[in-house]
């Protein structure tokens, strides 16, 4: 991989992926809104859901945002007692002398390091769920077709307040699959951590009436081993902070999956109840981003009002970027409502009607497009991570150019939102929301430069896989995808046969 700098915005990170899928080479920045464009069959797709499947991997050994630390740092540090760490520990948090020290002793800070470079349960978790979402048995499936040097996925984040970066390298052979991860720079792992969540924890261990300091004289370890949790879970969630973040995935079809729904869940239903009685080969599997996906529109009904969203004012602003892609764009109003069968019925009604229609007998772009709308107004919260299929499937061009401005408010809010496309309209409104915030007082939705990320999937040559690179905007402000290139050439058709066909007598 490149360098470890990040001119981007903070939380960013970068994914690289080697003989996976279609994929030959990729290496690709996540920026507020990164966008992959390319012809069909080069495998945009595979690479979002690859993403999918390494942020819910690192969530798991994240955490949520102020959540308790994961299960698998528990284990990690009883599985690894260290006394000599304990006990400088335990000198570290009470000294003899009242003497505080900012530096944490050498065994605690290896410790710490070691139980973040190791990722305890990422290794196998991660195949494990690479190939739930992909719905695949084996990982191997997921190896371009004809390497034998099988497959190699990294990621790295940079330090948040130190130059250099947190480095994690999985290389898949066969069946085999290994972990690697490596803390690269200089600085303390200690001042990496958040600032405000090192001194509650040190105050919480400190506190003399505290259950930590309570317990500091018992004869087992669990007093070190909850302290190191700790202090390893708050390093750790600064150093890994973007993957604290929740991620879902819109696939593409959503028309598909908005009108058949009811017939995925009964035969699901069905096909699980009768698993025993039938070869399990005969079952299909369903792929993880779908079945996610299903997961999250059929619970949509049960969350109450505002129940993901931190505050109010949070919940108000998500629901006012819903109906502004409602009002915008669909011209209407869509929502959920329980059947007697404890069910979700999806519903729209059009700006100025007094009835609802069953979303079956509206529109491919309301259907399309509802689920957008009840993810950001139930789900989605700012600092989330949105992936978006085709967002201009089933859309005129007037409308692709306002779902994109939609999504950029949506960046604006602080969502992170990855879309692919095969849209020239897209690129071009991306362009202008780009150039407009450089000029002063637009008063428009606009992004910055360095917040946007193209990236160009191009097709495979000689049989070495696809090929991705960013798209850099060209000297006349556009994204240029190529798509002039096939206008021209339908114009040079048309001219030919014009030229070619003879006159009316």
């Amino acid at each position: 991989m490149s360098d470890g700098s990040n001119p981007h915005a903070p939380g960013d990170y970068r994914i690289k992926a080697t003989n996976f899928g279609p994929i030959g080479d990729a290496e690709v920045d996540l920026r507020p809104l990164t966008v992959f464009v390319g012809p069909s069959n080069t495998g945009k797709s595979y690479l979002a859901t690859l993403l999918y499947a390494l942020h819910r991997s690192f969530h798991e050994l994240v955490g949520e945002r102020g959540g308790r630390p994961p299960f698998v740092y528990q284990r990690f540090i009883t599985t690894n007692r260290d006394p000599e760490a304990a006990g400088d520990l335990q000198h570290w948090l009470f000294p003899d002398h009242g003497e505080e020290s900012s530096t944490l002793p050498d065994s605690v800070r290896s410790l710490i390091r070691q139980s973040i470079e190791d990722a305890p349960g990422v290794d196998g978790r991660l195949t494990e769920k690479a190939c739930w979402c992909f719905g695949v048995d084996s990982f191997r499936d997921l190896v371009r077709h004809g390497q034998r040097a099988g497959a190699k996925v990294g990621i790295r984040v940079p330090r948040p307040r130190h130059s250099g970066f947190v480095e994690y390298l999985l290389r898949v052979r066969g069946e085999n699959s290994s972990l690697t991860g490596r803390i690269h720079g200089k600085g303390s792992l200690l001042s990496d951590a958040d600032p405000d969540a090192l001194e509650s924890v040190i105050t919480s261990l400190r506190d003399p009436s505290g259950p930590f300091r309570m317990a500091a004289g018992r004869d087992d370890d669990w007093p070190s081993e909850y302290a190191l949790l700790l202090l390893a879970g708050t390093v750790r969630a600064s150093l890994l902070h973007p993957f604290q973040r929740s991620i879902y995935y819109l696939p593409a079809d959503r028309t598909g999956v908005m009108h058949s729904h009811r017939v995925v869940v009964s035969s699901l239903i069905r096909s699980a109840a009768s698993a025993g009685l039938r070869p399990a080969g005969e079952l299909p599997l369903l792929p993880g981003v779908m079945a996610d996906f299903l997961d999250q529109l059929l619970s949509l009904d049960r969350l109450p009002s505002g129940a993901r969203y931190r505050s109010k004012s949070q919940y108000r602003r998500m629901s006012a970027l819903a109906e502004n892609v409602e009002r915008a764009v669909l011209r209407g109003v869509v929502r959920t409502e329980s059947t007697a069968a404890n069910y979700p019925e999806f519903l729209y009604r059009p700006l100025g009607w007094k009835r609802d229609l069953p979303l079956t007998q509206a529109s491919s772009m309301v259907s399309e497009l509802a689920p957008v709308v009840l993810y950001v107004r139930h789900l989605v919260r700012p600092g989330d991570v949105l992936i978006v299929e085709e967002p201009e499937a089933h859309l005129h061009p007037a409308m692709q150019v306002e779902v994109i401005g939609r999504l950029a408010e949506l960046v604006e809010a602080g969502v992170r939102v990855v879309i692919t496309t095969h849209s020239e309209w897209v690129l071009e409104e991306l362009a202008n929301l780009v150039r407009r915030s450089q000029v002063e007082d637009a008063g428009e939705t606009a992004l910055r430069p360095e917040h946007v990320g193209v990236w160009r999937f191009h097709p495979p040559e000689n049989a070495e896989g696809a090929r991705v690179a960013e798209l850099k905007m060209d000297d006349d402000g556009l994204f240029d995808a190529g798509y002039g290139h096939v206008a021209m050439e339908v114009h040079n058709k048309w001219a030919d046969m014009a030229g070619l066909t003879k006159s009316p007598a």
